[in-house]
């Protein structure tokens, strides 16, 4: 049995590598942390915890890194913590900077298997398995990495497999990652404190396969005002819904309200009968869908009308080259909702506004230099 390699009062380790270390902790502890350190890793290490629940959240934090630069975790394990990983740093001392966990294996984590916090920046997180009776990973990281991951979830109620939030963690890349088990996939969550809301999101959504959620991804705002663009991108992924018997509860992809100028392209939905291929939800601005198949929801793609004086007038919903398969409303829109349609619904008949033609009013000069840049792309008609 060994004690903790690291407390928290060690620091300014350099270039360190722990390898091999097995921590069977009779309740709560740690096995390595990392503090206001640099080039340090620690490697196949196990930390095994009793299946009981933790004093506090922190209480059973296996691995950590603290203030500390380009330090990380290879191969490790953590069985029955609250919190497995955590990227954090300490007011008034230097941000964690391009630390990692890569090739690592979490079990029942109580909370979830992984978190980065704010003000830390560059982290990556790769190729690990996580099986998880809660939530999935909760990224607050700037520019992270999210690549090539497996989270098992266990059906818990409102929970997600990788969560973005408290408006911090944008130019985030999740890519190739294989989700299950969640109420929802991937989700952008804003924070309730006002300093800590998503403007720019700029977070790419790519080539992931979620299976068995009720919501694949979601795009979620909390503020009722526009924030500037949104600069999201969902491209390429593979959602395969649950069973459900509502529209409201089922969905592929959700834009949420007060997101403006998501790219939602080239993604493939299969539902089982219920719910939406792709919500647009109420006060959404400038979605752009190109090439997504859908099959199997009740509704194919719906586009809620603006309800807020505060809305981008008018919303734009540019579409081009989607499929629609097996659903018995294809598109769903409100009567102030205006459709560019570059002549591409295919696979069922469309219920829609007709083609409006040219935007007028205040925002007609960037909504036609928006239809302008995507028909140069060959997106829209």
């Amino acid at each position: 049995r060994s004690p903790p390699l690291y407390s928290s009062a060690a620091s300014d380790v350099y270039k360190r590598q722990v390898d091999g270390v097995r921590h069977e902790c009779p309740s709560n502890g740690y096995t390595v942390t990392w503090n206001n350190s640099y080039g340090c890793e620690a490697r196949n290490c196990t930390t095994t915890y009793p299946p009981t629940p933790a004093s506090t959240l922190t209480a059973r934090s296996s691995y950590k890194a603290v203030s500390s630069q380009e330090c990380g975790f290879v191969g490790c394990v953590s069985e029955n913590a609250a919190q497995a990983f955590d990227v954090t740093y300490r007011a008034k001392e230097t941000c964690s900077v391009h630390c990692y966990v890569r090739e690592c294996r979490v079990v029942s984590p109580e909370s979830n298997p992984l978190t980065t916090h704010g003000g830390t920046y560059g982290s990556q997180v790769v190729n690990n398995v996580f099986r998880c009776p809660s939530n999935g990973m909760a990224i607050r990281s700037r520019n992270s990495v999210i690549s090539g991951n497996v989270l098992e979830g266990g059906g818990a109620a409102d929970s997600m497999g990788i969560y973005l939030y408290e408006g911090w963690a944008r130019d985030c890349v999740i890519t190739g990652n294989t989700i299950s088990g969640f109420d929802q996939g991937i989700v952008i969550r804003d924070a309730v404190d006002l300093g800590e809301r998503f403007g720019w999101i700029g977070c790419v959504i790519t080539s992931n396969t979620i299976n068995k959620v009720k919501v694949g991804v979601n795009l979620s705002r909390w503020a009722y005002v526009f924030t500037g663009e949104s600069g999201a991108v969902v491209a390429d992924n593979v959602i395969n819904l649950t069973s459900g018997s509502t529209e409201s509860d089922h969905g592929g992809i959700r834009v949420g309200s007060w997101v403006n100028g998501a790219l939602i392209t080239n993604n493939r939905v299969q539902g089982q009968g219920a719910g939406n291929g792709v919500l647009v939800k109420a006060n959404a601005a400038n979605t752009v869908l190109s090439g997504n198949y859908v099959s199997g929801t009740k509704v194919g793609v719906q586009v809620d009308g603006r309800t807020h004086t505060q809305a981008l007038p008018p919303r734009v919903f540019l579409s081009a080259r989607n499929y629609l398969s097996g659903a018995s409303t294809p598109l769903m829109t409100a009567n102030d909702t205006e459709i560019r349609d570059g002549g591409a619904f295919a696979g069922a008949a469309v219920t829609k506004p007709g083609n409006p033609g040219t935007a007028t009013g205040s925002d007609a000069a960037v909504i036609n230099g928006v239809v302008k840049a995507l028909q140069s792309l060959g997106l829209v008609g």
